[in-house]
Formats: C-alpha cells, structure tokens, sequence
C-alpha cells in the first residue's frame, strides 16, 4: 500500500492548532465537506455580529431615554443651565479611548462617540455651529467634531464668527486657531467676552483622510476644567523672560507685531477680568480647552 500525504491546514477557522488533512483520503467529498464546515462557521459568526448591533442599537436607544430623563429632571428643577460641556466630553472620549484594547482605531471610536453626543445636544436646547470661513480644512475640522447632523454654517471670517456666538445666533464657533485679527479682536475688552473652550481636532487623523487645520472653537460660556487642559494667554510684550522665571510649561507659542499669544499646560482661571499675572507680566486669559488626545 502506498504512503499516504498529509498536510498541515492553519487558518482562522481552527482554533486550537493546526489541522492534520489527509490530502489522497479527502477527494472531492472530503473537499466538499470542509467548504461547508467554513460556511457553518461563517454563518454563525455572521449571526453574532448582528445580534450585537441589535444590542449595540438597544444601548444607543437607552442612552437616548436617559438623557431625556436628564433633561426633563432639570427642566423640572428649573436647573437646564448648561449643556455645552468641552470638559466633561472630553474627559469621556479620554476614558473610552484608553479603555480600547482591540483593533479599532481610535480616531474613528472618537468620530462615533463624537455623533451620539452632539446629536443629543438639540434636545437639550439650541444648538448650532458657525464657522469662521469657507475653506474645506476648517470645515471638515469642524464637521468632524461636531457631527454629521448638527446644522452648521460658514461666515466670511472668525470675527464675523465670533460675533454670531456673541450675539446668540449660534452656540459655537469653529475658527482657525492662526488668525491674528480673532487673536486681537478677542483681546478686547467687552461687557459679554468670548472665550476659547475647545482645541481641534481633538485626536489626529491620518493625512489621507481628509484636510483639517489647527482650530479655537469659541462660546460665550466660560471653558471647563477637564483634569488635562491647556490655557490660552496673549501679551503685548515678549513674555520670554518672564515665562523663563516661572515653573509654567508652555505648549504652543503664535507670535504678531505686539501680540504673543502663548499656550501654557493646565487650567487658569482669569477671573471676571480675565487677566492672569506671569512675574513682571500680566496676560489677558482668552480661555482654556482641554488637551488633544495623544494617541
């Protein structure tokens, strides 16, 4: 009787190790036969991933009754207040993201979080987002925050921007983070300021993804602490020196005839004045953000 071949079989299918086929002893039966063994498993790993988006869709109803249930407990208390919260959102997009130990990438566990609490947002009262130009990389910046469904719109500039959130038109705005005139225009002083409350993106994207850009969104609520922020400080003169006798770390600095705009590492409160003391220096506070998630 002649010698029999066998070959070793390693694929997803088998779980353990690898599979002795006697390759002469299967025939076209034996073929046969394991095209449907991979069909069974196929089919019923196709039955549990739609019974977990059932119950991925169960949980997203869920969430959607007890924010409901949030809202309407507040609107009976009176105490809606507010429901623009950078801080808290972010410190949630931090847990989930280093809780996430599988092959999904982060950028797009963000973008789907990113939908489930911006779309919540109008139940809790109006919202909206201004942006401060027409450009693809601004807005895509902004789109990619702020949701597939939240109404949003372009101006001519970050000024006009800012002034649509200052005069209650729009909730947010979405401006670049490099425009000297909304730098300058921030300074100043007014009886209703408008603070910084958000850096974009929030988590890097791939190049090939898409164009996105530096971004400031502004409110017209004061920003909120997240456990991981940086603040936005401008002077109107070279703070250098004095930032070099402090213990303060600075992340980012953007300079202009007269005008330093410096980002420091942790939360700072200007107070009602928005000013902040740096040794022989005092900086005007534009607001705070929580810090982009690193990956």
């Amino acid at each position: 009787m002649g010698m029999q071949r066998h070959e070793l079989c390693q694929c997803f299918l088998c779980h353990s190790r690898p599979c002795l086929i006697n390759i002469r002893a299967l025939g076209s039966s034996g073929q046969r036969s394991i095209v449907s063994a991979t069909d069974d498993q196929l089919a019923r790993l196709r039955q549990e991933i739609d019974a977990l988006d059932d119950a991925l869709l169960d949980h997203v109803m869920r969430r959607v009754e007890l924010v409901n249930g949030v809202v309407a407990a507040k609107r009976a208390a009176r105490t809606i207040g507010r429901y623009l919260r950078p801080g808290r959102e972010a410190v949630i997009l931090r847990r989930l993201a280093r809780a996430n130990t599988s092959s999904f990438p982060t950028p797009a566990l963000i973008r789907l979080w990113r939908e489930l609490l911006c779309a919540m947002l109008p139940v809790q009262g109006p919202f909206s987002v201004v942006v401060g130009d027409d450009t693809i990389p601004l807005w895509d910046t902004a789109r990619d925050f702020y949701g597939s469904d939240t109404r949003m719109h372009s101006v001519a500039d970050g000024v006009a921007a800012m002034a649509a959130v200052r005069d209650g038109e729009n909730e947010v705005a979405v401006v670049a983070a490099d425009d000297e005139i909304l730098i300058r225009a921030l300074m100043a002083p007014s009886e209703q300021p408008i603070s910084i409350v958000a850096f974009l993106p929030f988590v890097a994207m791939r190049p090939e993804t898409g164009q996105r850009c530096p971004a400031f969104v502004l409110s017209r609520h004061r920003p909120e602490e997240s456990g991981e922020d940086r603040t936005v400080l401008v002077f109107d003169a070279d703070p250098t020196d004095a930032l070099g006798d402090t213990a303060l770390d600075v992340a980012t600095w953007r300079r202009w005839p007269g005008v330093w705009c410096v980002e420091i590492e942790g939360y700072h409160d200007g107070g009602e004045d928005r000013r902040f003391s740096c040794g022989s220096l005092t900086a005007t506070v534009l607001g705070a953000y929580p810090a982009p998630l690193s990956l």
